[in-house]
């Protein structure tokens, strides 16, 4: 990995970071990381440990801790926005052997109190094999949370470019989900310039785009659609924006003509990837489409009874605490995704095969009547699931946000009218239910189970 603190070096003064308005070029980074890879193979809770939960959102200290701790071969469990119970409950699966928290004041370096002296079976080889590792775990929506093991290494190695892009990208999804990830090591590897946030309100992030020109903005439908909301694309200059990236949930089909609208100068791009294969570079049709293709010559997709699997080389190893049956023995990934295929290859999501609600054996999936929903100009968002059913199995539930302060009566009678209109009668939610706002959780999608 010499090669990457090389690269840094070259890029020397051009900005790395900027955080809280302070900028930090490429050759502190690449300075800080070597003092910090220093201090932690002098320091004997870091040096003995192979596992290491580091606390941290995106800082100048957090990213040179990652890489510090990836250089000195560690396998490393980032940690953002956890509960105590949350974070105890990673530790435990992982066996972390130490714990390093990124504070505003300074890094605090501990043991753990798992009591571990060996690693996850997954683990071993790459401690054998004295490769870094990365231990991230899903958002735990539908169930206990998964955690997973990548060869960091492998990982990092795969964003080596010889190209260099003079760009400023925010990073805006989390330092432990995949995505921010993707941005955080694709970015710095490409000697872009990466903006962090202190926070992710719609206000806070469109002030730091309009304070530091940011021309990438990769984020989620939810948080899209809040940002429209809130209103704060007209109190801040947003016209910086080149390119709009979203994924991690189902794009609403009604919302991209209004992004289009307000940010006609951004192109707007489906993205795709998971926890388990990495991000892959995609292609969209248009802005004004959801349909996409896999650009990324790297990563096979095919489609298998409707669902969409993909086979990459920064695929991980498998899971700590859940059986494999999502992975083949030749080596695809099983997605859950249901996708349709058009035209030129381009693939179009229907959605998840764990999201599908089955009324008297007839499917229906969520975003075809979200869609359908959000056509209506009386609603700004809605999220629609199954509900248990003795006649039929299961029925069709809709949360709705209306756009003004009709009575909720008139509401519900708005948005079932419409649906009989343009759905089958199966479709038609048969509650709705009105509410000021929709879940949304630390990753900026929307809370399908709870």
């Amino acid at each position: 990995m010499s090669w990457l603190l090389d690269n840094f070096d070259l890029l020397g003064s051009r900005v790395a970071i900027i955080h809280d308005s302070t900028e930090y070029d490429y050759q502190s980074l690449a300075e800080e990381i070597r003092k910090k890879r220093n201090d932690f193979e002098k320091n004997p809770v870091v040096d003995q440990s192979k596992i290491t939960l580091l606390e941290s959102d995106y800082s100048f200290d957090g990213v040179t801790t990652f890489f510090a701790l990836m250089l000195l071969k560690k396998i490393i469990v980032p940690v953002a926005n956890a509960t105590k119970e949350e974070f105890e409950n990673r530790a435990q699966i992982c066996r972390a052997q130490v714990h390093i928290v990124v504070r505003d004041h300074g890094i605090d370096v501990t043991e753990t109190n798992t009591g571990a002296t060996d690693v996850p079976d997954l683990c071993e080889k790459l401690v054998v094999e004295k490769q870094a590792g990365l231990i991230l775990f899903s958002s735990g929506t539908s169930g206990e949370p998964k955690a997973m093991v990548h060869n960091l290494d492998n990982l990092v190695q795969s964003f080596r470019s010889d190209r260099n892009r003079s760009s400023r990208i925010l990073v805006f999804l989390l330092f432990d989900h995949i995505g921010g990830l993707n941005t955080l090591l694709s970015g710095l590897i490409k000697g872009t310039t990466l903006v962090f946030p202190s926070g992710r309100s719609p206000g806070a992030v469109a002030r730091l785009i309009e304070m530091h020109r940011v021309r990438v903005l990769p984020t989620s439908p939810s948080f899209l659609n809040l940002l429209l909301l809130s209103n704060v694309c007209a109190d801040y200059d947003l016209a910086s924006l080149r390119l709009i990236t979203y994924g991690t949930e189902p794009m609403p089909v009604d919302l991209l003509p209004r992004l289009k609208e307000t940010f006609p100068r951004a192109k707007l791009v489906q993205t795709y990837g998971t926890s388990e294969t990495g991000i892959a570079q995609t292609q969209s049709s248009s802005s004004l489409s959801v349909d996409f293709k896999i650009s990324d010559s790297s990563i096979e997709s095919k489609i298998v009874d409707d669902e969409l699997w993909l086979k990459s080389p920064t695929r991980v190893l498998g899971y700590i605490n859940f059986d494999e049956d999502q992975f083949t023995d030749d080596g695809w990934y099983r997605t859950g995704d249901l996708v349709e295929t058009g035209e030129g290859g381009f693939y179009k999501i229907k959605g998840r095969k764990s999201d599908i609600i089955n009324v008297g054996g007839e499917k229906v999936f969520p975003t075809e009547i979200e869609d359908c929903i959000l056509s209506n100009p009386e609603i700004t968002d809605c999220l629609v699931t199954g509900k248990p059913n003795v006649i039929t199995g299961q029925t069709v539930v809709a949360k709705v946000v209306p756009a003004t302060d009709l009575p909720p009566a008139v509401v519900r009678k708005i948005v079932r009218d419409w649906c009989h209109e343009r759905l089958s009668k199966y479709k038609v939610p048969s509650k709705v239910t009105v509410v000021s706002e929709l879940p949304v959780g630390e990753r900026f999608k929307k809370i399908r189970h709870s």
